[in-house]
């Protein structure tokens, strides 16, 4: 069954002028083109041992994204054994990008520490022999030194979001690669800043 979440910022400022209590307040509309817009699927699921599991957002009559720079995708998650995790983003058209593809080793996701994804973002999840859990954060996408599976390809989030169309279904992809370890999607989102659409 297909669940998902869309939160779609909008307010209306009222402004009283004057200090006599006889005056009638003024109301404004404010343009929802000039808010944030955030679509959440905030549905636990599951991440099998040598599995996928898939995450949907539905998106309806948005336009198409002009400034990737403004788009950030956000995953919060859990696992014990961060190599064997691809996280993927799947556009409407069925065009796929890997976010992370099995970096570190035995290092743990962990529920709270989430993880932003954005073109802007130049850090890589590239975690020490000494850490024990990846750090929540702002990164590019990232990819471990690992070459497998070859369909899981880490591109340039620009390049990827840039043109595409928000109407329809985005999906966030998670599979554990390697047998031994299970873990879950706690949630994730789409947020588009005020000028990355149009």
């Amino acid at each position: 069954m297909k669940i998902y979440t869309t939160i779609i910022l909008t307010a209306i400022a009222t402004f009283a002028i004057g200090c006599s209590k006889d005056d009638d307040p003024q109301t404004y509309a404010i343009d929802p083109n000039l808010l944030a817009k955030t679509y959440t699927n905030n549905t636990q699921m599951p991440i099998p041992d040598v599995g996928n599991v898939a995450s949907e957002i539905d998106i309806e009559g948005e336009g198409s994204i002009a400034d990737a720079s403004k788009v950030t995708i956000s995953v919060s998650l859990r696992h014990a054994f961060s190599s064997d995790v691809i996280i993927e983003l799947i556009a409407p058209d069925g065009e796929a990008t890997a976010l992370v593809k099995r970096v570190g080793g035995t290092h743990d996701y962990v529920f709270g520490n989430i993880l932003n994804f954005n073109a802007a973002f130049e850090t890589i999840i590239a975690p020490g022999a000494n850490e024990i859990v990846i750090a929540g954060g702002d990164y590019a996408p990232s990819e471990g030194d690992r070459p497998d599976p070859a369909n899981a390809i880490v591109n340039d989030l620009e390049s990827f979001l840039n043109g595409k169309n928000l109407d329809g279904t985005w999906t966030l992809r998670i599979r554990d690669y390697i047998s031994g370890g299970v873990g879950d999607l706690e949630f994730w989102q789409m947020k588009f800043e005020p000028g990355a659409v149009e």
